[in-house]
C-alpha cells in the first residue's frame, strides 16, 4: 500500500495514518497545574513528594524549600523532561479505575497546596 506506488490517493494515505495513530495519541493533562504524589518509607520514617506536570516529572521534594522550588517552576533544566514510561504510570495511577491515589496534593496558583486527596 502506498501514495509512491500508486495504490492509494495521498488523502487516503492521510486517513490511513490517522487512523492507524490515533490510538497514540496522549490523553490530556487532567489537572490545573502540577501536582504531588507523597511516598512514606516508614523504615526511614521519611516523606518524599514526587512532583508531576503535563506527564513529566519534575524532581522529588524532600523539604519545603525544594518543594517550593519544583512547584514554583525553580528546577534543574536537565530533569523534567517527556518520559513515556512515566506517561503510562501515570496515567494508570490517576485515571485507572480506583480513581486517584491517596497522597494526591493539589497545588493553588502560589504553588501551595490546596487539596489532598
Amino acid at each position: 500500500k502506498g501514495v509512491c506506488c500508486g495504490l492509494e490517493t495521498a488523502q487516503q494515505h492521510r486517513l490511513r495514518l490517522q487512523l492507524a495513530l490515533a490510538g497514540e495519541r496522549l490523553q490530556a493533562w487532567p489537572y490545573g497545574g502540577p501536582i504531588g504524589l507523597r511516598e512514606h518509607d516508614a523504615a526511614r520514617n521519611r516523606t518524599d513528594i514526587h512532583v508531576f506536570d503535563q506527564w513529566r516529572h519534575l524532581g522529588t521534594a524532600r523539604s519545603e524549600d525544594e518543594l517550593a522550588d519544583l512547584v514554583g517552576g525553580r528546577r534543574d533544566a536537565a530533569s523534567g523532561g517527556f518520559d513515556l514510561d512515566i506517561y503510562r504510570v501515570l496515567l494508570g495511577r490517576l485515571l485507572g479505575p480506583k480513581g486517584p491515589p491517596p497522597g494526591l496534593i493539589r497545588f493553588n496558583a502560589s504553588g501551595q497546596p490546596r487539596s489532598l486527596a
